[in-house]
């Protein structure tokens, strides 16, 4: 009797990246729900880039913009 398990995803052939991601970004207002690099709107702002759902505009997060001087060195 063999010990071997076999994964059902791994013998399902190959997945797009998308399929396969593990990363989700969840708008807690509407819950639409989307990779990362998906479908999010971005704004520029005086804060840097706002990162927003594109059904219900809902700022999930913002990007930071530093000036050059608050670089660290």
């Amino acid at each position: 009797m063999s010990h071997t398990q076999h994964c059902p995803a791994a013998e399902s052939g190959p997945q797009s990246l998308h399929e396969r991601r593990k990363a989700v970004l969840t708008c807690p207002r509407c819950a639409h729900a989307s990779p990362p690099d998906g479908d999010w709107r971005t704004q520029h702002c005086d804060r840097g880039t706002e990162l927003r759902c594109p059904d219900c505009t809902t700022v999930l997060t913002v990007h930071e913009q530093f000036a050059d001087s608050d670089t660290p060195k």
